[in-house]
């Protein structure tokens, strides 16, 4: 939690959601901005943690102000197809094990 609360953490708190991320290029094109979902973790399971949909649109407005042109999230949608079905309404792809959506 250190790392997070000093900044060596690309991190944000939204509701019960913890979401960790990388903002940078790629190594096919290194001058262009992707937001990457590195993990998110939901640190209370014993209340209403809120909306999902919420996290991911404050991770597109996150990007968005940061110049990034696409999303990635991470595997969580793979492992959860629920969850996967809810990425996939907002407009995100597929893409291997992630999902991708231009911002």
């Amino acid at each position: 939690m250190k790392q997070i609360v000093t900044g060596q953490v690309n991190a944000f708190v939204y509701g019960d959601y913890l979401v960790v991320f990388d903002i940078g290029g790629t190594w096919t094109s290194p001058g262009v901005k992707l937001f990457e979902e590195m993990l998110t973790l939901r640190l209370n399971t014993y209340t209403n943690a809120g909306s999902y949909r919420q996290v991911v649109w404050c991770m597109e407005s996150l990007a968005r102000a940061n110049g990034c042109v696409g999303v990635l999230l991470g595997t969580v949608g793979g492992y959860d197809d629920r969850l996967g079905r809810v990425i996939e309404r907002l407009g995100y792809e597929k893409a291997g094990g992630s999902y991708y959506k231009e911002v």
